[in-house]
């Protein structure tokens, strides 16, 4: 980074190449995962979940077997 002798080859560099593309891709990537995995909890249907409560489902059990899966 820098001008002059500062420079280093990120990409160029096994030890620095894989840090370098995870701190550019991360910010990028995370925000769009999340989109996905929002989407997918909201379309999970209510009646479902009620079921599961009807049927004695209870915390981790309910998120294992229906938002999970």
């Amino acid at each position: 980074m820098g001008p002059g002798g500062q420079q280093h080859a990120w990409l160029g560099d096994a030890k620095t190449a894989l840090a370098a593309v995870l701190f550019v891709g991360f910010p990028w990537v995370t925000p769009v995962n999340m989109l996905i995995f929002l989407a997918g909890l909201e379309a999970i249907d209510i009646e479902l979940i009620d079921a599961a409560k009807v049927d004695g489902a209870r915390g981790w059990t309910m998120f294992w077997n229906i938002e999970l899966r």
